[in-house]
């Protein structure tokens, strides 16, 4: 080749034949000869695994789609991999390959460090820390909309508590829950897809479920005056005959509540249902099924258990609920506990409209969250659907 032919490196000056550069005619007519930069230089200038072996690139023009290719080291596996392909962790906004993301569990080791028992549940073993995912009052939260640090200090003060309470939300293993004295109370609330199906579960594992004073169930799918006995197949040992609800829906399907409460918790005499805050009429007002507790030398106890199907509207039900808690206000004197499964993830707080008016709506009445974790978690999704709060 001749040196009118040859092609010099805008960066380092040094001239190259066009085919020892790896050029095609093509490459030297449509190239910018005053900005070429040969593969040695454009190796030096790029960051480290922006383009593979350039040598192999035969043209400029391939090389620019190359570097478009950025690649990133993944913060789990601490590899190369390429920026398209890979996966943005939400909790921690670093890139990820696709194999080392859960999806919306996070990354890997985000999951391990926030949902430590749900990835060794199966092992048994349990951590005894976690950092809370939902907490609207804590103060010093930029996107807490109640018990903002920027509120006057004697009104932010009043979430201080629940704030506290969310943060000390943990997961337990069955085997660490024992009996609880006259001074506290504990309930059990699930979503049990079915009471007459699980009932043997139950019964079962009833070591387990005695310990509770209080079981919530709800999507019973039970009306129990369809049942051979009546409904007196539904007892559980050591429990008062259940506190039902018939679902909503005609075909007693997608609904349903009950309550049961343990004999040692009170006289069968101190239970009194609440009609007038009691709902299975419309579905998409959700279900409601409230009793009331009476206990000697301290406060009364009203527990109202709730329900509404993902395929009825969320608005309707948080306008229904605003119903609900008024008509409660006369019960402000006593213990009130409002739990269920309102299919509204507590951890779009602030990111979806509807939940974050469910959660403001239940803080207007008095009422805070106890938990701060998701209740239900899957190979592909965790969510906290299943509040409990307590005014």
């Amino acid at each position: 080749h001749s040196h009118k032919n040859s092609i010099s490196c805008s960066h380092c000056s040094v001239s190259y034949h066009p085919k020892c550069a790896k050029l095609t005619p093509n490459d030297i007519l449509n190239l910018d000869r005053n900005s070429w930069t040969c593969s040695s230089c454009t190796c030096e200038m790029l960051p480290m695994g922006l383009v593979s072996s350039l040598e192999t690139i035969p043209s400029g023009s391939v090389v620019e789609k190359r570097t478009l290719n950025v690649s990133k080291v993944c913060s789990v596996c601490n590899k190369f991999g390429n920026v398209k392909k890979m996966d943005i962790c939400w909790i921690c906004d670093q890139h990820v390959h696709s194999s080392c993301s859960l999806s919306t569990l996070g990354c890997i080791t985000c999951h391990r460090n926030t949902f430590p028992n749900y990835t060794s549940i199966n092992a048994g073993h349990y951590q005894s820390s976690n950092s809370a995912l939902f907490n609207p009052y804590a103060t010093d939260n930029d996107t807490a909309y109640v018990g903002h640090s920027r509120l006057e200090e004697s009104l932010s003060n009043q979430w201080d508590i629940p704030s506290d309470l969310l943060t000390a939300c943990r997961y337990y293993p069955s085997s660490s829950i024992r009996t609880t004295g006259d001074d506290k109370l504990q309930v059990f609330s699930m979503n049990i897809r079915s009471l007459a199906k699980n009932l043997d579960y139950l019964r079962e594992n009833i070591e387990l479920y005695s310990k509770f004073d209080l079981l919530c169930l709800n999507e019973t799918n039970c009306n129990p005056s369809n049942l051979p006995f009546g409904g007196s197949e539904l007892i559980l040992p050591g429990f008062h005959p259940p506190i039902t609800q018939n679902p909503a829906r005609k075909s007693n399907k997608g609904g349903g509540l009950a309550i049961y409460i343990n004999q040692k918790l009170c006289e069968a005499t101190s239970i009194t249902s609440l009609d007038n805050l009691c709902e299975n009429v419309d579905p998409n007002k959700g279900e409601f099924l409230t009793v009331e507790i009476q206990r000697e030398n301290t406060k009364n106890i009203v527990i109202s258990n709730y329900y509404r199907s993902p395929s009825t509207s969320s608005s309707t039900f948080t306008e229904y609920l605003e119903s609900h808690l008024t008509r409660m206000n006369r019960h402000k004197n006593k213990v009130i506990l409002l739990l269920g499964d309102g299919n509204i993830n507590l951890l779009d707080y602030g990111k979806a409209d509807q939940c974050t008016k469910f959660v403001d709506k239940m803080s207007e009445f008095g009422f805070a969250p106890l938990i701060s974790r998701p209740t239900r978690i899957t190979d592909h999704s965790a969510t906290l659907i299943d509040p409990r709060t307590l005014r």
